[in-house]
């Protein structure tokens, strides 16, 4: 679960994400929940990015759904779905 956080968190330009809740192993899609709000803030307008996990090649990647990026995720297994 390390491998994968890190690998969102380069995809996203962030130092740490924190994963939405899900069962990996019962789906391919995986929520990041947005940053905390700052010491100033009330409230936010920032929703989670959403990334569908997908086997291409023999190697794992994110692809992001609201721009069809894909991002490697090396130290990550991915299995086909059943």
């Amino acid at each position: 679960m390390q491998a994968l956080r890190a690998g969102l968190a380069r995809a996203l330009g962030r130092g740490q994400v924190p994963l939405g809740p899900g069962d990996l192993t019962q789906v391919s899609a995986v929520s990041v929940l947005p940053p905390p709000l700052g010491p100033n803030e009330t409230r936010s307008l920032a929703t989670p990015t959403v990334f569908t996990l997908v086997l291409r090649g023999g190697r794992c990647l994110a692809v992001r759904a609201e721009t069809g990026a894909a991002y490697p995720l090396p130290g990550v297994r991915c299995r086909p779905a059943p």
